[in-house]
């Protein structure tokens, strides 16, 4: 979660749980959906990842009905449509794959350790691999329906240009252009890259933003770009008035300076002048 998120959430469902608990005579006119195996195991897991110890699971597989004793390295944890899931790093295969908790049948966090990979995260894996990680999870929530995942990538959070890029090779890749590339997903795009251009402190940042603009436009052909190209167009007049307005403010303290430096040299001379 983002910073911030993660306590949003817990406020949220703590009002909820306050609202529910005042009003529990009206519990026969209210249905809740259950959370599979939040109560039995996410303890665990968490206490594993904190200290970066492995963990011996038995999952079940219901297609091939049968347990497989598998050996894990917790990774990452999600609640995704009313169930959790952790990525991990299966020793057995070598290979990170999701497991849902519902279906494990046994937990046990064991005394070796694994290393971590360097600040991994939700927010830090590169966008096409959280796609991928998501893809993992549940294929037929991946861009369907409002609560798809790419769809709730692009309502709720604020892609920079590189991630845009990512986002629409890997919908191209995907070949769900028709489900995603609507008139909201342009919006948010624009919305997003003028925010991110109205940042900008230097001429480098707004050059190479056009070159990504111009890779973007190749790969949307009916994005009208033109609001942003105007927000990159008044950067470059912003920022080239600071520069102009600092280039003068250090002509000034330049002037000022020396002006003070000759007028030291005046009363230092004049002074030399009353005692001789």
């Amino acid at each position: 979660m983002k910073n911030g998120s993660m306590e949003r959430w817990l406020y949220s469902v703590n009002s909820v749980s306050n609202a529910l608990m005042e009003h529990k005579s009206l519990h026969g006119r209210i249905m809740l959906e259950n959370i599979p195996s939040a109560e039995n195991h996410l303890d665990t897991i968490m206490t594993a990842m904190k200290n970066n110890h492995r963990l011996r699971i038995i999952s079940h597989d219901y297609c091939e009905n049968k347990d497989s004793l598998l050996i894990v390295e917790p990774y990452l944890l999600r609640l995704w449509h009313q169930r959790w899931y952790i990525v991990a790093n299966t020793v057995n295969t070598n290979e990170v794959r999701r497991y849902c908790l519902d279906r494990i049948v046994d937990m046990q966090v064991m005394d070796e350790v694994f290393t971590m990979p360097d600040e991994l995260t939700w927010q830090t894996v590169k966008l096409k691999h959280r796609i991928g990680l998501m893809n993992l999870l549940d294929w037929n929530h991946m861009f369907r329906g409002a609560d798809g995942y790419i769809p709730t990538i692009i309502e709720n959070e604020t892609l920079d240009t590189d991630e845009w890029i990512e986002l629409v090779e890997t919908v191209k890749d995907l070949n769900v252009e028709d489900e995603v590339l609507n008139d909201s997903f342009y919006d948010k795009l624009d919305d997003d890259l003028k925010s991110e251009i109205s940042g900008f402190s230097d001429q480098g940042e707004c050059d190479e933003e056009f070159k990504k603009v111009e890779s973007l436009k190749k790969l949307l052909p009916d994005w009208k770009w033109y609001d942003v190209y105007g927000e990159i167009d008044d950067a470059e007049k912003r920022i080239k008035e600071e520069e102009d307005e600092a280039d003068y403010d250090d002509d000034y303290e330049q002037w000022r300076s020396q002006s003070e430096k000759e007028d030291a040299q005046i009363d230092e001379m004049f002074g030399a002048l009353r005692w001789n």
